[in-house]
């Protein structure tokens, strides 16, 4: 796990190849966490993507699973309550703003939206959305993974409006 402090006051951290809210599942995706302070709240978000390893065809699914149990050890379990999974009112967001970052890479593999939590105050589509971009960014250039300095680029776009 990588954690980053973003230049906004904002946090992020990668994982590779590791689910952080289900650690003892093998997984072979990437998983990006962000917490955005935004006036008297702070945006949050976790998601997590595996490419191409059940389906065939470019294309964006979500498949994690909708709000569950409480998860400890988020960016922000001192200030909102953190739950594993994506609720419904997420799931399209996160659809549209992966297909469309997927058609505008040209990315050929299908990205498997895998591995959620969200905030029960501070997560929403905008935050959501700029997750799914990022992961499918990731995707298309892995090397992003082993350049910090081109990683941290990527995940400070995220505090952007």
């Amino acid at each position: 796990m990588l954690e980053v402090s973003l230049s906004g006051f904002g946090k992020a951290r990668v994982w590779s190849r590791e689910c952080p809210v289900d650690p003892v599942k093998p997984y072979n995706g990437i998983a990006l966490e962000v917490s955005i302070p935004r006036g008297g709240m702070c945006a949050y978000g976790l998601l997590g993507a595996s490419a191409g390893l059940h389906h065939s065809g470019p294309g964006c699914e979500v498949v994690a699973p909708a709000s569950g149990r409480r998860w400890h050890g988020s960016l922000v379990e001192r200030i909102d309550e953190v739950r594993v999974g994506l609720p419904a009112e997420l799931v399209a967001p996160v659809q549209r703003a992966g297909a469309a970052e997927a058609e505008r890479t040209g990315l050929e593999t299908t990205i498997l939206y895998d591995c959620a939590a969200h905030g029960l105050v501070g997560s929403n589509e905008w935050v959501f959305g700029r997750l799914a971009i990022a992961l499918v960014r990731v995707t298309a250039d892995r090397s992003l993974l082993e350049d910090e300095l081109r990683l941290r680029g990527l995940l400070e776009e995220l505090e952007a409006r």
